[in-house]
């Protein structure tokens, strides 16, 4: 991951934006600039290098008058250039925005490139017009900050927290925020397709497109990355799936080093235990890390300010998963560290799921999990990563699966008895069967045993807080958990409590609690 900020309009000084901006260099721990473009645009870049490891792909860059800092990867930058006939000047997949912004103007760009992810600000001093742009599922963090006339974009908001500024919000995906001479205006420049395939294939030729899709996806992040690769394994079906198609796709490219795999829990952790069975099946060089009840609580704090939330079921599932990372930044020579994240929300293979009223309600909680994503997942999945100097890959984000998959029709994606029974059929023969048939363990939860739960464990050690004012507040906490972990949100972000517009839950129950071993329905997994 890198780290980016632009200021448009500035009324602060330069040292005051630069004394914040550093709060995001674990994001880009290779090199940092900031420039003064003019007094109306400031651009700073925090690299991590992936591609092009040379100081020439430094940002941020300038070709003919157009500046662009970028966070993100251009997966199919080398055929691009090929394919519209560009000699790049840097070895960078970003430099390609530059080009093909001045061939085909910003909207078009962004569905050339779409497959990607990248969020970007690019200025053209010829026009004087600024693009802030989001790939189309936020997979990369992108916020929004406005004072008066001033616009800050930034990738986390540790760079603008101390600003004193209360308009803040999450740059929406897919959408181009177009700012010209003190007017705005947001373009959407993708919409995910709401028809169905009509269903005249054979199911195994489901299971083939599934495959294929998914295969294709994952291996344009293999072969994008000039530095070492990791996968964190958790055991379960998706972070399975991936490690596995890595691994092949790495057999397949005559790479001899041993696949690196990570997985992260308590002791007697579900997810230790399948970690390890699906490392053996594939002969990776796993490594198992144990925690202590106290090394996870404690590390609560911690993991709020770098999440910069304090959604309850993200805030437990971030602490196992920048714990995991941290320890592979320090163990590892890997910087790209791929996931299975995004799976659950477009295959619906939430636990909660199975208690959908009928395929088409599925469909359509399918996509508001999707559309939604931004929030929650994808920002934990960012998150784990940037704050220990790694790179997520997420390609089960990838548009062109997610499109897909979402086009086949709701029927045969709604299968209530087995959560993802299609992803499942698709994948059987790279998995051993415990794996293959292994229902659905949230990681907030995997990351425990069955006995012990995280969950059970957080109400057992949470403080009593009773000190914070809950009058008018957005948001309001109803639960001791919640209480405690707004308390320590606002220490960092005070008045910003909006980037969470709502907290994640399941619907379909009575549960009053995110956790999926909460759910009336939990023990009929087995």
């Amino acid at each position: 991951m890198c780290g980016i900020i632009a200021v448009l309009n500035p009324t602060f000084t330069p040292s005051t934006i630069i004394d914040n901006f550093k709060k995001g260099q674990h994001r880009g721990p290779d090199h940092s600039t900031f420039e003064i473009i003019n007094n109306s645009v400031w651009m700073g870049f925090h690299r991590l290098a992936i591609n092009g490891l040379t100081p020439d792909s430094n940002q941020p860059f300038c070709i003919d008058g157009i500046y662009l800092v970028c966070n993100g990867e251009i997966y199919n930058y080398k055929e691009l250039y090929q394919e519209y006939n560009i000699q790049p000047e840097t070895k960078s997949d970003c430099e390609i925005i530059i080009h093909l912004y001045k061939q085909f103007g910003i909207h078009e760009t962004m569905q050339i490139i779409n497959a990607s992810e990248c969020a970007f600000v690019l200025y053209d001093s010829n026009t004087d017009c600024t693009y802030a742009v989001r790939d189309t599922y936020g997979v990369r963090p992108l916020y929004h900050a406005i004072l008066g006339t001033m616009h800050i974009f930034a990738s986390e908001l540790k760079m603008i927290n101390e600003l004193n500024i209360t308009t803040v919000q999450h740059h929406i995906p897919s959408t181009i925020t177009m700012f010209h001479r003190g007017e705005l205006k947001d373009v959407h420049y993708y919409t995910s397709l709401s028809s169905f395939y009509s269903m005249t294939d054979h199911i195994e030729d489901v299971y083939k497109g599934i495959h294929d899709k998914l295969y294709n996806c994952i291996k344009r992040r293999v072969i994008a990355t000039e530095r070492p690769i990791a996968c964190l394994l958790s055991g379960g079906l998706d972070s399975s799936i991936v490690t596995a198609v890595v691994k092949r796709v790495r057999d397949e490219l005559g790479v001899t080093e041993p696949l690196e795999t990570y997985s992260i829990g308590l002791e007697g952790a579900e997810d230790l235990k399948y970690a390890t069975i699906m490392a053996n099946f594939l002969g990776t060089k796993h490594t198992n890390i144990i925690v202590t009840e106290d090394d996870f609580f404690n590390a609560i704090p911690e993991t709020i300010y770098n999440l910069e939330s304090y959604d309850t079921t993200s805030v437990r599932a971030s602490v196992g998963n920048i714990m995991v990372c941290k320890e592979i930044s320090k163990r590892s020579e890997a910087k790209v560290v791929f996931n299975g994240d995004g799976s659950d929300e477009v295959t619906g293979g939430y636990l909660y799921m199975k208690k959908c009223p009928d395929a088409i309600e599925f469909d359509k909680e399918c996509r508001r999990l999707v559309q939604n994503i931004h929030l929650f997942d994808a920002l934990r999945s960012d998150r784990g990563p940037s704050c220990n100097g790694l790179e997520a890959r997420t390609p089960f984000l990838d548009p062109e699966f997610v499109d897909w998959y979402l086009m086949l029709p709701p029927e045969i994606r709604f299968t209530p008895h087995c959560e993802k029974l299609l992803l499942r059929k698709a994948f059987e023969s790279y998995l051993p069967p415990c794996i293959a048939n292994r229902t659905k363990e949230a990681f907030s939860d995997g990351v425990s045993s069955t006995k012990r739960s995280w969950y059970q464990i957080i109400q057992e050690k949470i403080p009593a807080i009773w000190d914070l004012d809950t009058v008018n507040m957005f948001n309001p906490p109803t639960t001791p958990e919640q209480r405690y972990y707004r308390m320590i949100f606002n220490q960092y972000y005070s008045n910003m409590e909006n980037v969470v517009p709502y907290m994640w839950m399941p619907k379909y129950t009575t549960s009053t609690d995110c956790s999926a071993r909460t759910l009336e329905h939990y023990n009929e997994k087995e």
